[in-house]
């Protein structure tokens, strides 16, 4: 994995012309504090990446580019089904419990933390480096299909979507036994369900499994057959 510096380098040079003429492009105006702002963001992920990267696992791993991804809600079970994965097949897990412990170094508030988290997400594909090209998003994409799907046809990944179903029920009961925040967890399940709910309607998954008794066999078989057509 690598930060590109010339990237940043061209970042720096355009910021700077903003600075400098005061352009105004798409009805947008660029000032010094938003430059600013810019500049601090990228130092942001930056140093979560530098201390996210240390936790990922099979990096020198040589697989064709393909990225594993989750439409469910939390609690659905996508982690255990994500560390299954990397494990059989040696992929680079992206877990967002990993990442938001780290962003709660610097920030806490709730909204904030899901918004650096989010945009992080999309800073590590944009980054990473590809020597290992198969790389597992244990989190949801629910309220991130589009900039994924956007990602994966620019840079010729295959995508292979995993759809988890399961009851709020069900998910409410799992949270109340390992978060002992569980109560503002629960006061996000309507939101999560209309995005879910909007998710299903726009993207068609590979697989479908129920989050109570995931059929793992027809996973994996499906999946193999996706990675040999790579």
């Amino acid at each position: 994995m690598k930060i590109e510096n010339k990237q940043q380098d061209q970042i720096s040079k355009r910021q700077l012309n903003l600075m400098n003429k005061g352009l105004n492009l798409g009805g947008f105006k660029f000032n010094r504090d938003e430059i600013y702002e810019e500049r601090i963001n990228r130092i942001v992920m930056s140093n979560i990446y530098l201390e996210h990267k240390n936790k990922l696992k099979y990096l020198s791993v040589k697989n064709n580019k393909l990225i594993i991804c989750f439409g469910a809600i939390p609690g659905s079970g996508k982690t255990t089904i994500s560390k299954i994965l990397e494990e059989k097949y040696k992929g680079v897990r992206i877990n967002t419990d990993e990442i938001r412990s780290i962003i709660h170094k610097i920030e806490t508030d709730p909204i904030k933390k899901q918004e650096i988290l989010e945009n992080y997400i999309l800073y590590f594909l944009k980054n990473y480096d590809l020597i290992n090209g198969l790389i597992i998003l244990d989190c949801s994409i629910d309220r991130l299909y589009k900039p994924v799907i956007d990602y994966a046809n620019k840079n010729n990944f295959s995508l292979f979507v995993i759809n988890i179903q399961i009851t709020k029920e069900t998910v409410e009961d799992r949270i109340s036994k390992i978060n002992e925040n569980y109560k503002d967890y629960i006061e996000e399940m309507q939101r999560w369900l209309k995005e879910h709910k909007q998710f299903e309607k726009d993207v068609i998954p590979d697989i479908t499994l129920n989050g109570l008794n995931p059929n793992l066999k027809l996973l994996f078989t499906k999946l193999e057959d996706k990675i040999r057509g790579n």
